[in-house]
């Protein structure tokens, strides 16, 4: 099995943009592939994401404080 790691801090910081990326990839069915996310995602972003083969998901948290936020 090919692994995919699509190299990107975040690969759906631009939600627009992501759409546009993974669409393409659901017809070339990719066993799995994961990556790096921001949270707050909708649903319907992660079913898209989960139908192009998304294996799973890395999410960073910068701070559960939100006094620390920059």
């Amino acid at each position: 099995m090919t692994l995919i790691f699509f190299v990107d801090d975040n690969i759906t910081s631009n939600m627009d943009q992501a759409k546009e990326f993974f669409r393409p990839l659901i017809p070339l069915k990719i066993n799995g592939w994961p990556g790096q996310h921001q949270c707050g995602a909708r649903r319907e972003f992660l079913r898209l994401i989960k139908a192009s083969g998304c294996q799973g998901l890395l999410i960073g948290f910068e701070t559960l404080d939100a006094r620390t936020s920059i």
